[in-house]
């Protein structure tokens, strides 16, 4: 029996053609995604308290990465990306690289924000997390995934470590992707 198979630009055709339902993705355009020029296009808050730093020694991909330091029991990181647009009912996906160096409690989060600059509570499916886990101690590509809740107009991306946890983690190459 003989395969046939269709040249991707056909099988696209073929598909508007008979209108059948298809996910098109647009890649988020974030600026400085892998870190390559140092912290610029990311949001540093105060309350980082420094903890969160562009280091060579944090690179996966190209030349540098970002390095969370938490050594403190009593304050967590808050590091920041760009806010986004979206619109209620896409899909975000987010894909990252991550590796834990040493300790545990630290994660990715995507939060939501509505026309009144407003965060969109968790209940209301405002914001997202993916914890990277404390025996990742290789580099491995994480995938976070919401539908953007009613209401929410900006996303963003957080990468914090919990308020008492003590661990340094390393973050590189992010990928921000909307489909309907």
């Amino acid at each position: 029996m003989k395969k046939y198979t269709l040249p991707l630009t056909a099988l696209a055709a073929l598909t508007f053609a008979l209108g059948l339902p298809r996910a098109i993705a647009e890649t988020v355009r974030l600026t400085n995604p892998g870190f390559e020029d140092g912290v610029y296009g990311w949001n540093v808050p105060d309350s980082d308290g420094g903890m969160s730093q562009a280091s060579g020694a944090a690179a996966d991909e190209g030349e540098t990465g970002l390095r969370v330091a938490d050594d403190t029991a009593e304050a967590g990181s808050n590091f920041r990306s760009s806010r986004f647009s979206v619109l209620p009912g896409e899909t975000i996906t987010v894909t990252f690289r991550a590796r834990t160096v040493d300790g545990d409690g630290i994660g990715v989060y995507l939060h939501f924000w509505n026309g009144d600059d407003n965060l969109i509570s968790r209940d209301e499916g405002g914001t997202v997390v993916c914890q990277i886990p404390k025996k990742a101690r290789e580099w491995e590509t994480y995938t976070l995934t919401a539908t953007v809740p009613s209401g929410a107009v900006k996303g963003e991306l957080q990468i914090h470590s919990y308020q008492k946890s003590k661990v340094t983690a390393d973050f590189d190459s992010f990928k921000v992707e909307k489909s309907q």
